[in-house]
């Protein structure tokens, strides 16, 4: 039963391989339920992308596969598709972008790696732009890291209030 432990795991990344392969082809810019999970790898990234899928490839809700992995946190991801020409200021359905998920997050490190891409400052739907999140959830430094980016910290809600 030990000897098959590695088989079995050989097999199982080889049908992922194919289940990925057959999703890029069929829908390429439908995000994949194998790349959803925001600890996915740069393999099956590679192999999507590689097999026709499209590195904006989002779910149901607009989240892209860029948003999810900016949204954990994950810089060296993040960076790698924004390489394979991601859209770093693709929105949501509610208008959020990756900068806005990375900001409400406190992720400074991807907060500064989306400004190197040329990242916008944009508001969601509601008019919180990623200044006023990152206020509104105490995210000093990555209020820091966008104000010097010249970020506006003078912009207003939809309600009127300052950020």
């Amino acid at each position: 039963a030990q000897q098959l432990g590695p088989l079995v795991t050989k097999m199982a990344q080889h049908a992922r391989s194919v289940t990925l392969a057959q999703c890029a082809k069929a829908a390429p810019k439908q995000l994949p339920e194998l790349l959803r999970p925001p600890t996915v790898e740069m393999p099956p990234i590679m192999l999507w992308v590689s097999q026709g899928g499209s590195p904006d490839a989002c779910d149901e809700d607009g989240v892209t596969l860029l948003m999810r992995q900016i949204n954990a946190g994950r810089a060296p991801v993040a960076e790698r598709l924004l390489q394979l020409r991601a859209n770093v200021d693709a929105q949501e359905n509610q208008g959020q972008t990756a900068c806005w998920g990375a900001a409400s997050r406190g992720h400074d490190r991807v907060v500064r790696v989306l400004i190197s891409a040329r990242a916008s400052f944009i508001a969601d739907n509601n008019g919180a732009t990623p200044v006023y999140v990152a206020a509104q959830e105490g995210h000093d430094r990555v209020i820091v890291t966008l104000a010097r980016a010249r970020a506006s910290i003078n912009d207003h809600t939809n309600a009127g209030v300052t950020r």
